[in-house]
């Protein structure tokens, strides 16, 4: 789930019984993220990260942190699409 800090909101993992507590990214002050979704393998999150009016889809590494932005898009509501 999205934390908000201050002036900007980190992702978590969190495990049922609320131990473990993770902090999965290290976001800027006055960027965020919303709307994550885990992959099927629990490896990369994907959500929507942005300052302001300015938002992009985003694909995290969830043991490293690391991000980047596969689109210059827009989006809502971002899902990974199972395998086949």
């Amino acid at each position: 789930n999205p934390d908000s800090v201050g002036d900007r909101w980190d992702l978590f993992s969190i495990a049922p019984d609320g131990s473990d507590r993770k902090r999965v990214t290290h976001v800027q002050a006055g960027e965020r993220l919303w709307q994550p979704a885990w992959s099927s393998d629990g490896a990369e999150i994907v959500a929507i990260y942005g300052r302001d009016f300015d938002v992009f889809l985003a694909v995290i590494d969830v043991e490293s942190g690391d991000f980047v932005r596969p689109s210059e898009k827009q989006a809502l509501f971002p899902r990974f699409r199972p395998s086949r």
